[in-house]
């Protein structure tokens, strides 16, 4: 996992008066400081040119309060969930980032800032949300995607199946377990059901599924429908 951790509100040096979480000394954690409207450190956050490493915004930050108000909010605690946020962004990207490339995605498309967070941060910068997701983008291998849907006809049918509700409906059955899974039509699997164990591709369980709606019914066709492929759903 990514950790993103508030580096303080005390306007003091992390690298001299470290501040935890923030200053753990961890491959996979990013230390924000706050900046404001005018992309200056604010006044109140800590900083540390080794142990702190973006800046973000944290300064008059519009938020929700009880009672369904809304007020300004000023804290590395406000700046943090940028960051937090901009995490997920890039892993809706390139799922297939390690964390460490997460966090350093993010640590090397920042606007570098000069002199307004130079020394002040690792980074000398604050975070940028286009440029990280152009740069995640950019670390996809060429021709490589992920399946999210397929298109699959039969006979006169055409049925979408989601690869997340395939993997659920299979592990729905009583007793069923799934050893091994990809999201490759033609992967095979090793599936359970009470003392059975059959191997079954993705497409074939689908089809199968798509004719008897039942996920253990499915499993124990033991010939797959005629089908054809029509289209699938690609993103990068």
């Amino acid at each position: 996992a990514v950790l993103v951790a508030a580096a303080g509100n005390d306007g003091s040096d992390n690298d001299q008066n470290p501040c935890y979480p923030a200053s753990y000394d961890l491959s996979n954690l990013i230390s924000v400081a706050a900046t404001d409207n005018r992309d200056n450190l604010a006044n109140f956050s800590n900083y540390g040119s080794q142990s702190v490493h973006v800046g973000a915004p944290g300064s008059a930050i519009f938020s929700t309060v009880p009672d369904n108000l809304y007020a300004y909010f000023y804290g590395t605690s406000c700046a943090a969930p940028h960051v937090s946020g901009l995490a997920g962004l890039i892993l809706s990207i390139n799922p297939c980032l390690s964390y460490e490339e997460v966090a350093n995605v993010i640590k090397n498309s920042v606007d570098i800032l000069n002199p307004n967070l130079y020394g002040k941060v690792s980074t000398n910068g604050r975070v940028n949300a286009y440029n990280a997701l152009v740069q995640a983008e950019s670390m996809i291998p060429e021709g490589t995607g992920i399946i999210d849907k397929v298109v699959i006809k039969i006979g006169d049918r055409q049925v979408v199946f989601d690869i997340v509700t395939y993997a659920l409906a299979l592990a729905a059955g009583e007793g069923n377990e799934v050893y091994d899974y990809m999201a490759e039509g033609s992967t095979p699997l090793i599936t359970a059901i009470g003392s059975g164990q059959k191997f079954i591709s993705i497409t074939d369980y689908a089809l199968a599924l798509a004719s008897t709606g039942e996920p253990e019914e499915a499993i124990y066709l033991a010939e797959p429908l005629p089908y054809t492929i029509t289209g699938a759903y690609i993103y990068y």
